[in-house]
C-alpha cells in the first residue's frame, strides 16, 4: 500500500475522532487535516473521500 495511501486513512480516522462541539486546539487540528486531505485529494480525485471531507466540514461547522 502506498505510503500516501496510509496518511489519507490515517489522517480519516483522526478527522473522524473529533466531536461536534470540540475546543479551539482540536478545531484547529481539524481543520489543518481537511485541508491536508483535499490537497491530497487533488492527485487521486476519490469521490467518496471528497463527499466525506465535505460532510465533516459541515458538522464541524468549519468554513460555514
Amino acid at each position: 500500500m502506498d505510503q500516501e495511501e496510509d496518511e489519507m486513512k490515517e489522517l480519516s480516522k483522526e478527522l473522524m475522532a473529533i466531536p461536534e462541539g470540540a475546543d479551539k486546539n482540536l478545531m484547529k487540528k481539524a481543520k489543518d487535516i481537511i485541508i491536508k486531505l483535499r490537497r491530497v485529494n487533488q492527485r487521486w480525485n476519490i469521490p467518496e473521500l471528497d463527499e466525506f471531507l465535505n460532510q465533516r466540514q459541515k458538522e464541524l461547522r468549519i468554513g460555514y
